[in-house]
């Protein structure tokens, strides 16, 4: 049975097929709704100058990318809208979440049919972000890898909280990963650090999707530090990722339920693309420039 919001994709679907990838987000429909869902859903008046700058980095982003470029149009126009979804910048020098080109599977297993479909993936470093504006922390630093030669002391002290002491050799004696740590304050105050062992990152790598992928082996540091901030939040509660076209770089969780549609009456006229990005505020979090696999 055809569901209501496969109705709307079908719909939405229609309206963008003659629109090429770039002048899909100067589409004044396209406007108007990514002002609209960004100001309704962070309670915020700064909708335009959002728009303008992620409007920006999207065109940017599929001129350098051409299999961004190649991705069906309802994806593309989803994973846009999601930006304002999730409030969250793919300005690519904030590292809090990329556009990801992947190919799905529309057939049978027997006769599969691929298409390429653009999706959101928050990063870790995102991750730590939307935790501290749901108020599930207070603040949390940039996840600590331990190398064989820097100074490490987890210690359990009597109230029973692990208290860390490291200092980093400069320069590095070796590229051995021996540890992990991230410092989290909570919403209280307190503090916690969760420290994970060699034989922890250890695991993470033999659980992986791809133990022996270019990411664990070329960028192991910065997969070590995605780690550690999936599992540091192990025992915290669920982060709600709205959207259907967005995901978790640490993991796929719940959705809810988006309205894409468009609507025809819009009298917004956006700019032309080109130009300098507007300058957008948004809290910076620093973070390794690699990308990382999806787990």
């Amino acid at each position: 049975m055809e569901t209501q919001q496969t109705k709307q994709n079908e719909v939405v679907q229609v309206a963008l097929s003659q629109l090429p990838a770039m002048k899909i987000a100067d589409d004044p429909r396209v406007h108007k709704k990514f002002v609209s869902l960004y100001n309704q859903i962070h309670g915020s008046a700064s909708g335009e100058l959002m728009y303008a700058a992620e409007k920006f980095h999207f065109g940017k982003l599929l001129t350098e990318n051409e299999k961004l470029k190649k991705c069906t149009p309802l994806s593309l126009y989803g994973a846009f809208l999601d930006v304002a979804v999730q409030g969250l910048s793919i300005d690519p020098t904030k590292k809090l979440c990329y556009l990801v080109p992947y190919n799905f599977n529309v057939g049978t297993r027997e006769n599969p049919k691929f298409e390429s479909r653009a999706v959101l993936q928050v990063s870790g470093y995102g991750e730590l972000l939307m935790r501290q504006r749901y108020g599930q922390i207070k603040y949390a630093d940039n996840p600590v890898v331990v190398y064989r030669g820097d100074s490490f002391e987890a210690r359990t002290n009597s109230d029973g909280q692990i208290r860390v002491d490291y200092i980093q050799k400069i320069p590095r004696e070796s590229d051995e990963i021996i540890a992990s740590f991230i410092r989290i304050e909570r919403p209280d105050g307190s503090i916690e650090f969760k420290v994970f062992t060699k034989s922890d990152i250890d695991g993470f790598r033999k659980f992986s999707k791809d133990p022996n992928s270019k990411a664990w082996t070329d960028g192991i540091k910065g997969m070590v530090e995605a780690k550690t901030i999936k599992h540091a939040f192990k025992t915290y509660p669920k982060l709600l990722v709205k959207g259907q076209f967005s995901q978790l770089q640490t993991d796929v969780v719940d959705t809810v339920d988006i309205d894409y549609t468009l609507d025809d009456d819009s009298d917004v006229k956006p700019e032309p693309f080109g130009g300098p990005a507007p300058t957008v505020e948004q809290p910076t979090v620093k973070a390794d420039e690699t990308q990382y696999e999806g787990f």
